[in-house]
């Protein structure tokens, strides 16, 4: 036996039941959540690894190259090595394995100029607005982010609690890219009304490199709406993010969903109920 069989192996027999799906199915194999794609150089941070079967851990492959795609698609950020713009290799396995996606980002001279126009930018001397760098998000994205946030909830709530998140529990979420509105600070509206929550920092590195200018995420663990509620709130190289609330509480996300609108306002963009299959 290799040593990464052996290394795998050893994962299993220490954490054998499979934490996405409730915690009741044998685990197969070690889920990488965030995947390492989205990562430069492949480096994600220690301890992100998680027990999963067979289902959870199984033909997500699509998922996370979008989601890939999309956190390197954010801008370069001052003393972090850029990925080749916006990653060539992740270009070509988008190409290869789902054809057609890259021109289904592509916006009209309308959308473009609508874009512009919220996000308070204008072309440059000689330019159009289709020479921006505006792309909308497609059906097939906005279903890949889904997925990927309900399966970080349910990662790190095994994190802050050392147990599986609940079958039966809910959680809701809202994403934003980096062309969302924001307060007068520039944070994302929906992370700026759960701001005041105390929230716990997992520590992210590789190597003792830290990885927080890739992805950052507060953890936070507390009673909310008259009840204990985890919260997630996260962030991706300044291109994308999300933040979910989860309830251990059978079937009570949609009775969430009211009251986190009030909290947050309809300009943060709506909430919604995430399946419960990871």
């Amino acid at each position: 036996m290799g040593q990464s069989k052996r290394s795998t192996a050893h994962f299993l027999a220490t954490h054998p039941w499979c934490i996405f799906c409730g915690g009741s199915t044998p685990a197969t194999s070690r889920e990488h959540c965030p995947p390492r794609s989205l990562f430069i150089d492949r480096a994600w941070p220690e301890g992100f690894e998680f027990p999963a079967c067979d289902v959870c851990n199984g033909g997500s492959s699509d998922e996370d190259l979008l989601v890939a795609f999309l956190a390197h698609a954010g801008p370069d950020l001052p003393g972090v090595k850029p990925p080749k713009p916006p990653s060539l290799g992740l270009m070509k396995k988008l190409k290869h394995q789902m054809p057609g996606f890259l021109q289904s980002l592509r916006m009209n001279a309308s959308e473009a100029r609508r874009a512009a126009r919220v996000l308070g930018i204008k072309p440059a001397q000689g330019e159009s607005y289709l020479d921006l760098p505006l792309f909308k998000v497609p059906p097939e994205l906005h279903d890949a982010v889904k997925r990927f946030a309900g399966k970080l909830t349910r990662a790190t709530f095994f994190i802050e609690t050392g147990q599986a998140f609940p079958s039966g529990g809910g959680i809701v979420m809202n994403w934003f890219t980096n062309g969302s509105q924001t307060d007068e600070n520039g944070v994302p509206q929906a992370l700026a009304a759960f701001a005041p929550l105390a929230s716990k920092y997992p520590d992210l590195r590789r190597s003792g490199k830290d990885l927080s200018d890739q992805f950052a995420v507060r953890l936070s663990l507390g009673e909310e709406y008259g009840e204990r509620l985890f919260v997630v709130q996260a962030t991706f190289r300044r291109a994308f993010g999300f933040i979910c609330i989860a309830s251990t509480k059978p079937d009570h996300a949609e009775g969430m969903l009211a009251e986190v609108a009030a909290r947050v306002g309809s300009d943060a963009g709506p909430f919604i109920v995430l399946p419960k299959q990871a």
